[in-house]
Parts: structure tokens; sequence; C-alpha cells
């Protein structure tokens, strides 16, 4: 009941997954993609389980993957995420463009979040955004299984107090946390 009321009051959602070649690298024999996939698909599930509207997107190719009403297409599409082959990966486009969406959405809280490895092209871009969009849209790092590097540049850019840094299976408690200190409870 908690999870609903929270989620009722989160509309406008949207989750900006790195979909970048960087994302082929990892540690411990799994790729940052598969932790990031595995984190969108449960993200996706309980937002659809609780009737939360919700978008799905792969940046850098500003693809929409799953929503409130794909069902097994958004599934599928999210498991079979793999890494695409480029050379860049424009955080602060992908911001730009979603948070301005956002905006658009009556909400008590607008809330993006960003499965991603600190690794873009435009970082400073990016920061500078994330900082201007403070209060307006709520945008929340997510690094899933992170290691010293990948954490360092999280945080620079989304800030320590908006980065969700854990393991994949310690995500819905962390992020939960942190939506709560979002809104002040």
């Amino acid at each position: 009941v908690k999870a609903k009321k929270l989620c009722d009051e989160l509309r406008g959602k949207v989750e900006v997954v790195d979909h970048s070649t960087s994302m082929n690298t990892g540690r411990a024999g799994r790729t940052r993609m598969e932790s990031v996939a595995e984190g969108a698909m449960v993200l996706h599930l309980a937002c659809t389980a609780l009737g939360v509207e919700h978008v799905v997107w792969v940046t850098p190719q500003q693809l929409a993957l799953a929503t409130l009403t794909t069902a097994e297409r958004g599934m599928a599409l999210i498991a079979g995420l793999i890494p695409a082959q480029t050379g860049h990966e424009n955080l602060a486009v992908a911001l730009d463009r979603q948070s301005a969406d956002l905006l658009r959405t009556p909400a008590d809280v607008r809330l993006l979040l960003v499965l991603h490895d600190g690794y873009p092209n435009d970082g400073v871009k990016a920061k500078k955004l994330c900082d201007e969009l403070r209060g307006k849209v709520e945008v929340i790092g997510l690094l899933l299984d992170p290691d010293d590097g990948t954490r360092i540049a999280m945080t620079e850019i989304f800030g320590q107090d908006r980065l969700v840094a854990c393991k994949s299976k310690e995500l819905p408690k962390k992020l939960a946390a942190m939506l709560r200190s979002v809104r002040g409870n």
C-alpha cells in the first residue's frame, strides 16, 4: 500500500538506459549491460504491477523500449539489450529531451532515473543540466554493480545525494530509500 501511494505521486517517471559501447565492460563475469538490463526490468515490472505510467528509453538512440502498456514486447526488448556499437553517448541530450517532456507533465514529483556507467561524452554538460533541473525534475543516477571508477564518474555527474550505487539485487530497497529522501520523508 505504501509503495502504491508513493508511486501514485510519481507521475511522469522515465527511465533512461545507457546503451553505449562502454556497457560491454564489467567484472566478475558480468557486463554492465547485463546489470542494467536486470535493473531496468525490475523497475519496469514494479511500475507495471502498480499501474504507474513510465517509459524505458535507451540512449544514445533515444528509443522507447517499454511502457505501462507494452506487456511482453517491452519485457523482451529489455531482456534482449546488448550494447550498441557506438563511439559516443551524449547523456545531456537524453536528459534534456526527457526532462522537457516531464516538465510538461503535471506531477508532485517528476522523476528521471538514469541507469548509466558514468562515461558519456558530455559529462560536464550533463552535470550542469542535472544541477539546473534540481527541484523541477529529480534526476537520479542508478549505478549497478559499481566499481571505484564508475562510482566516481557517476557522483561527478549526478551528485552524491542523487546517486544510488548498489548491487542489482539491492536496487529496490536502495531506490525506495532515495525516493523517500527526495520527497523529504
